[in-house]
Parts: C-alpha cells; structure tokens; sequence
C-alpha cells in the first residue's frame, strides 16, 4: 500500500497536478481520502521526503519542493534515487 501512494503521489507532481511550493491535503484529511492508516500514509510522505520531492515543516505542512529534480515519465533524471 505504501508504494502506491508513493508511486500516486509521485505521478501527480510529475504530471504538475502538484506544483513545486504546493502544500498537500493535511495528514487525517488524505489518508481518510486515500482510506488508509496515518502511519501507512506517514511512511509514503517519509520516502518522498527522502527522495527529496517533499518538504515537511512540524506545525505548519508538508509541501512539494520548490527545487524539484528534472522527472521524466516519473523517474528523477539528475538525482542518484531509485524511484
């Protein structure tokens, strides 16, 4: 289940559905949403955080970064990360 989010999350801001600087839906709103757990929803948001394609700020959001590596058909192409 975490990797679909994270594969679904990844296609929206490499389709720019999601935009670089974007905050996403709030924690309990998506994974009501997506109906799965916050600690399901929380591990997807932690790997794209790694990936680098997230930014999370405690207390305010998590938000799409506004230095997003160049993605093609969603595969980063100047950053060493298996997507």
């Amino acid at each position: 289940m975490v990797h679909r989010i994270v594969e679904t999350l990844r296609d929206e801001i490499s389709a720019e559905s999601l935009r670089g600087g974007s905050r996403i839906t709030g924690e309990k709103q998506l994974a009501a949403i997506l109906r799965v757990s916050r600690s399901t929803l929380r591990e997807a948001l932690r790997i794209l955080v790694h990936e680098g394609l997230l930014v999370s700020r405690w207390g305010v959001g998590t938000f799409v970064t506004d230095q997003l590596p160049s993605i093609v058909k969603g595969r980063a192409t100047d950053v060493n990360v298996p997507l």
